[in-house]
């Protein structure tokens, strides 16, 4: 063993490895919570056409499934090659369908969010039960109708939302 290798000097240098240690496992820690904590407060949205004389409303919503609100920067309805915004009335012209004197439409504001557990109506109507055709009138209007949403979590994570409705139908 050299001479300049006393004990003091292993104590130390084994002293200086842990702490190398330790400074590595307290940075992977902080990185695997940080992972965790963007999945914790991750929203998901959904779409749900909801037609059932059985409930008070009938028409498409969005619901958020997430734990975390779902931060809307951008959302369109896109039919035969038009894209419409719905931060504007202009969407309504997609479903000519529709009687806009029984459907209630709503604008989503951009930016706006959805909180965790939270729906949004795009739009709806309550005479569905006196009149039956309004259901039909839901369905072959959101036929080939592409709904996109674009979102981010609070940790500026973004994401797409994108459903067609009915493609095959």
């Amino acid at each position: 063993m050299p001479s300049w290798l006393t004990a003091e000097i292993v104590i130390a240098i084994m002293s200086m490895f842990v702490a190398i240690l330790a400074l590595g496992t307290t940075i992977w820690q902080g990185k695997v919570t940080q992972t965790h904590n963007k999945l914790t407060v991750r929203p998901y949205l959904s779409c749900h056409v909801l037609v059932s004389t059985h409930q008070d409303s009938a028409g498409v919503y969005i619901n958020n499934d997430g734990i975390g609100p779902a931060i809307i920067k951008a959302v369109s309805f896109e039919k035969n090659g038009v894209v419409l915004s719905l931060d504007d009335f202009d969407y309504k012209e997609i479903f000519p369908q529709l009687n806009f004197g029984h459907f209630h439409f709503n604008i989503i504001g951009i930016p706006g969010s959805i909180l965790p557990g939270q729906m949004q109506w795009i739009f709806s109507t309550t005479k569905h039960k006196e009149n039956a055709t309004l259901i039909k009138d839901i369905l072959s209007s959101l036929k080939g109708t592409t709904l996109k949403i674009e979102y981010e979590s609070i940790y500026k994570e973004s994401f797409v939302f994108c459903q067609t409705f009915f493609p095959n139908m």
